[in-house]
């Protein structure tokens, strides 16, 4: 399946705009009746301590926060489909997925196609020298500089792994993993359908998205594939991916039982 991109603009943004923006371009897509607009929100995990590790909790904070921007969500007619709900193993990440798509921690699938960062890419292991140089440029330049000049792959963080290769790892993940399986997901109910009311598009009809969450640092990451030069992700924060898929190959596609 082929089809357009859109991406929010600029890349990265805080929940609240974020919500907002998709709303708008999905809402855009019923404009053309021949094509399939489907859409994923990255987003950052909810509040946690200062200090952390990878077995650290989102705080008391970080669950109000997520109750509240799950308001904003529904309140935008974007609903999560349970069954595209992926997170970062790190339990910080399964929690936040869990919460904001209203489903058991369970049910939350772990990936690790985003967990790309400075001391590994994604779907690989921690590579402890790199782990060790980065912290060393952290310690040298502080965090944002360093965040920096990772984006930017500047000399100082020359040996580390790459961003921009990093993101393009995310994308291709993104599209292959979640936007093309809900695309057929939805293509598939709608051919299904008996009642063809269902089927039609409205200026203001409730859209059905995937989630997927996972740290500031692979989100940055991801963003470079868009040439993003953000350096910093607020909790909940990121950006979204929406494709249009043709809908006559895309229910082509459905109708053969073709992955």
């Amino acid at each position: 399946m082929s089809g357009d991109v859109s991406v929010s603009s600029p890349p990265v943004q805080d929940f609240p705009s974020l919500v907002l923006q998709l709303q708008t371009i999905l809402n855009a897509g019923n404009e053309n009746k021949n094509s399939q607009r489907v859409g994923v929100l990255v987003f950052r995990h909810s509040d946690r301590p200062d200090e952390h590790n990878d077995e650290t909790h989102i705080t008391e904070d970080g669950k109000i926060r997520i109750e509240k921007y799950k308001g904003i969500l529904t309140s935008h007619g974007l609903d999560i489909d349970s069954d595209f709900v992926f997170s970062s193993p790190v339990i910080r990440c399964v929690q936040t997925a869990a919460r904001m798509a209203s489903i058991d921690e369970s049910k939350v699938q772990k990936v690790r196609w985003v967990q790309g960062s400075p001391w590994n890419r994604p779907n690989e292991d921690e590579d402890a020298a790199c782990r060790v140089k980065w912290e060393d440029m952290k310690s040298k330049l502080g965090w944002s500089e360093s965040r920096r000049d990772w984006l930017a792959g500047g000399d100082a963080a020359e040996g580390l792994r790459d961003a921009r290769a990093s993101g393009k790892i995310n994308f291709d993940s993104i599209f292959t993993n979640v936007l093309q399986p809900l695309a057929l997901k939805q293509a598939r109910e709608k051919t299904s359908s008996v009642n063809t009311a269902q089927s039609v598009k409205s200026e203001n009809e409730t859209h059905t998205i995937a989630v997927c969450c996972t740290h500031d640092i692979c989100i940055l990451g991801l963003a470079t594939n868009f040439q993003s030069s953000d350096i910093f992700i607020p909790f909940l924060g990121g950006l979204f991916i929406c494709f249009d898929f043709n809908s006559e190959n895309v229910s082509l596609i459905a109708n053969n039982g073709e992955e």
